[in-house]
């Protein structure tokens, strides 16, 4: 009886505690919202991945962008920065056996985006300003960036793709060009 009761214990601990974490990932700055899968294709044709690139996706949530853009290209080398607790270990779950794939725990405005080729974002408007004046200090010549659903105020997109979808839930792509 008191080895159910310990059991019970500890089951219920490991659930609050889960439970803690998820309502901390969907109520920070950047929740884990995850992006459709009928979309990845779309993205992926947008990312214009070359060769030999270096792919940064920022909140990367469960990693499903970086797992199917590796899958298409598999000269490319790709990074995901996550800072939610969950959603990282989902990541690091996913893309455990490709090793071109690099999840990091991190906050992406501390992570250097020199090297980047491609950077893609699915994150809040009140984040867009910020992040246009990292890629402004960072980002190389010819780099593209890609959104889904947000645009940044400061620069025009060269390309956007309507998906069919609801906007902010992955009704848009927008395709920058630095």
């Amino acid at each position: 009886m008191l080895y159910i009761l310990v059991l019970t214990a500890i089951v219920l601990i490991a659930l609050i505690f889960l439970w803690i974490l998820l309502l901390r990932s969907l109520f920070s700055t950047a929740p884990f919202i995850p992006i459709p899968k009928s979309i990845l294709a779309q993205i992926t044709e947008a990312l214009d991945i070359p060769d030999n690139g270096l792919v940064y996706d920022l909140g990367c949530g469960d990693g499903r962008v970086l797992s199917y853009a590796a899958r298409r290209h598999p000269q490319a080398r790709f990074i995901g920065v996550e800072k939610n607790l969950i959603p990282y270990w989902i990541a690091k779950f996913r893309t455990r056996k490709n090793p071109r794939i690099t999840i990091s725990k991190n906050d992406f405005f501390a992570t250097d985006l020199s090297d980047a080729s491609c950077v893609y974002v699915y994150l809040f408007p009140s984040l867009m300003p910020r992040l246009f004046e990292k890629f402004q200090k960072e980002l190389r010549p010819g780099a593209t960036v890609v959104s889904c659903d947000f645009r940044m105020d400061d620069k025009e997109p060269e390309k956007i793709i309507r998906t069919g979808r609801r906007v902010g839930l992955g009704g848009m792509i927008l395709v920058y060009k630095w």
